[in-house]
Parts: structure tokens; sequence; C-alpha cells
């Protein structure tokens, strides 16, 4: 294991945008020893192995199965209430949206000036 300082360059010393300290940034975040292979990684990920992409698919049936869970528990005047009070909120909602969106649609584009 080498025992090489960073020395993190001047203003002077970077370019326009900055790709000498990106550069030496990048290398601190790896020890010296340890080699990654990120053609391979990027490969891995095209070619979809591994089961990272079940993970939110499984949180997603996690939270569904402990919601149904709860609502099971609640009594019948709470399970009531509940649609009674959340049903106008999303209506309010959902019409406010539609509106933000709409006078985002309609507002005057001048294009680009540069």
């Amino acid at each position: 294991m080498s025992t090489n300082t960073l020395t993190l360059p001047t203003c002077n010393e970077t370019d326009s945008i900055g790709g000498v300290l990106d550069s030496r940034v990048a290398q601190t975040r790896l020890p010296d020893d340890i080699q990654v292979d990120n053609w391979a990684e990027q490969a891995k990920a095209e070619r979809g192995s591994g089961n990272a992409n079940l993970v939110p698919l499984l949180v997603g049936l996690a939270a569904a199965a402990a919601m149904v869970f709860i609502w099971m528990q609640l009594p019948i005047m709470s399970q009531s209430t509940i649609p009674r009070i959340g049903w106008p909120i999303l209506g309010v909602t959902t019409v406010l949206q539609t509106l933000t969106i709409f006078f985002i649609l309609i507002k005057r584009h001048r294009g680009y000036r540069g």
C-alpha cells in the first residue's frame, strides 16, 4: 500500500471546467490497492444479471401488505372516516396540479436568449 499524499490544485492549475480537480478527487475515492473494472460493472448492469432490479418491487409489495394488514386491524368507523376525508383532499390536489400544468403549458415561451 502506498503512502501517497494528495495535493489539490490551486485555481491556476485547473482548466476552464475544473478537470484537474475532478480527476484528483475521483482518484481519492478508492484506496490504491483496490482495482475496479467499471466496464465489467456496466456490462453486468446492462446484462441484467443479479436481482437488484427486484428490490423496488419487493419493497412495494411489503409496503402494500403492511398497509392491508393495518387497514384490516382498524375499526369500521375509522375505515369509513379515512376515505371520507381523503377523497376530497385527493380531488382538490388533482385539480390544483391540473391547473398548474395547464398554466405552465399556455404561458408564452420566448425561446432561448443567449
